[in-house]
């Protein structure tokens, strides 16, 4: 690191030196406050970075520190970029600030192919249903021509008696009485297709099925900076960025988590009341991993 860098990170760590003494703060009050150790706030006030654990972990102190000072946290943090990847070199990709959460994206063409395709159904169903009501108007129509040319004849029963006294009466040739008719039964009135009512199959009501939340609590056993993203319902979010001091608990509840830890052996993981330990005896700062796993 030349002269000109390590002048502008001294004057990071002098900026914050000047603002806690203006405060009247010693080093062991602004430590309580702020819950980070001496030590640390010594090293930040040297603008000695070279003990402590990762970019991430300084990143989040630096905040702390110059959040509690009153100081411009987003410009102190976009210094500190500037000079750590000079140092680093071109390869080195500044890291975004915490509050940054990545952007949805939206997929407009995908979106206008489904909707193509629910088109195309919803006209093979109409033609159907067009289709069925003429064929059940011509089906109709069929059976009324069809009565008109084959009338139903109904036949009335007529007694002996009736008959003799209507028939005319002529001189000198005998009437004989007519025999009886044989009574027809009647014919059945034809029932139209359109007139048998329909039934209806009812479906069974879809029962949403309720997801149990699981627990997850992160115990610090030292000072440990933590990213975690919980997902319920099916959306994730990022519900916590932040430094977790040792000694300190906190509790989420979520389907799943994705957790990253700047410490990995400093913090137990307790899932569902059962304290799993670490996640690793690395000292390193961690990738992303999920609990449950699948």
């Amino acid at each position: 690191m030349n002269t000109t860098e390590t002048t502008a990170l001294k004057s990071i760590g002098r900026q914050m030196q000047e603002a806690r003494l203006s405060k009247g703060w010693t080093p062991e009050a602004a430590a309580k406050i702020t819950k980070i150790k001496v030590d640390r706030l010594h090293e930040i006030e040297r603008d000695d970075y070279s003990k402590l654990p990762g970019v991430a972990y300084t990143r989040g102190l630096v905040r702390v520190y110059a959040r509690e000072l009153g100081l411009d946290e987003r410009r102190i943090l976009e210094r500190l970029d500037q000079m750590v990847s000079m140092d680093l070199g071109e390869g080195y990709i500044v890291a975004p600030p915490v509050e940054y959460l990545p952007q949805e994206v939206h997929y407009s063409q995908q979106v206008s192919t489904r909707r193509m395709g629910s088109y195309v159904i919803y006209g093979v169903l109409v033609v159907f249903v067009i289709a069925t009501i003429s064929w059940m108007v011509k089906l109709g129509n069929g059976w009324v021509e069809k009565s008109k040319k084959n009338p139903v004849v109904t036949t009335q029963v007529i007694s002996d008696r009736t008959i003799a006294k209507a028939a005319p009466a002529t001189a000198g040739v005998p009437v004989k009485a007519a025999k009886p008719v044989t009574p027809v039964a009647p014919v059945a009135k034809a029932v139209k297709e359109s007139e048998i009512p329909e039934t209806k199959e009812e479906k069974p009501a879809e029962v949403k099925k309720e997801v149990k939340l699981q627990k997850l609590a992160l115990h610090a056993r030292e000072e440990c900076w933590v990213s975690l993203r919980v997902t319920r319902e099916g959306e994730t979010k990022v519900v916590f960025k932040d430094i977790i001091p040792a000694g300190e608990t906190r509790e989420f509840e979520g389907e799943r988590f994705g957790i990253r830890l700047s410490v990995p052996a400093g913090m137990d993981i307790i899932y569902n009341d059962k304290n799993e330990g670490p996640y690793s005896d690395s000292r390193i700062p961690s990738d992303e991993f999920y609990i449950p796993a699948q």
